[in-house]
């Protein structure tokens, strides 16, 4: 199983019986290009027996390249529901950085990058100064600029930055949060995704509020997806405001629904079928 392009030169050299390639991003789009598969993707492609993609929009940009499109399968990002149902448990304790800081707490965690969306940031750091706005993650900008305006942002009083965290840590960090965010601009990199974060979130049972990928519309009954950053604030207010218990069920049965113990099924069965019939 091949997971990333640049390692498509292993094709051929281990004896093995068939090749299947995950394409979980779209690379091309990191450095903000026009999000064709390079070269090396596209023969990698298709000399592929199997390909699983994250998203639909992945499945579909890579079947045009492939003489054989039905090999290409979507497989979304799932959560691993037992660790992350620690947020709603009593003794999960609440990390001291977190706890320390006002309420309600306005929570992102995840890669700090481009993908960030900084003028909602900003907007809901101005128009709700009552509110902390946490970010949990390491910084890996590689635009100078962005990385500027990102300095500029975790400058305020009201946006605390708290760097990266274990993994093992990340639910925990969830459970101070009051809303959980995924707030990342559209272009050719995030167009193509499916937020890890998404099921993480909804595990608590916690407010979610996401940007409008459509692997985030999917799940519109249970997340907020606002688009402007004014209706970002308003949408922070409501998921404050909310006192509903069906909805938190909801949301924790959606991520029950998509664990990776039902998605590792899936990719098993896929697999042992396509190569049963090699």
């Amino acid at each position: 199983m091949i997971w990333h392009p640049p390692h498509a030169d292993l094709v051929g050299q281990l004896g093995e019986r068939m090749v299947v390639y995950y394409a979980y991003d779209q690379y091309s789009g990191y450095t903000g290009g026009d999000a064709k598969p390079s070269p090396t993707e596209i023969k990698l492609l298709e000399r592929a027996d199997l390909v699983f993609t994250v998203s639909h929009e992945l499945m579909r940009d890579k079947q045009q390249f492939v003489a054989n499109p039905s090999k290409i399968v979507h497989l979304p990002n799932a959560v691993d529901f037992d660790r992350f149902s620690a947020a709603r448990r009593e003794d999960t304790r609440i990390p001291d950085d977190l706890d320390r800081l006002p309420r309600p707490r306005l929570g992102y965690i995840g890669s700090i990058n481009e993908k960030l969306n900084l003028p909602v940031l900003e907007a809901l750091s101005s128009h709700r100064p009552n509110c902390s706005v946490v970010l949990v993650g390491r910084d890996n900008y590689t635009n100078a600029d962005e990385k500027r305006r990102f300095q500029a942002l975790v400058a305020r009083p009201n946006v605390h930055w708290l760097g990266y965290r274990e993994y093992d840590l990340v639910p925990a960090y969830i459970k101070g949060l009051d809303v959980c965010m995924m707030c990342y601009v559209v272009n050719n990199w995030t167009f193509y995704g499916d937020p890890l974060k998404l099921h993480e979130y909804l595990a608590s049972g916690k407010p979610t509020i996401g940007t409008g990928l459509q692997s985030v519309k999917d799940f519109a009954d249970v997340v907020m997806i606002p688009e402007s950053p004014s209706e970002w604030v308003a949408a922070v207010d409501e998921a404050l405001a909310e006192r509903n218990p069906e909805l938190v069920e909801r949301r924790i049965e959606t991520a029950r629904a998509n664990s990776y113990s039902d998605r590792i099924r899936s990719f098993l069965t896929t697999v042992e079928g396509a190569l049963n019939g090699h």
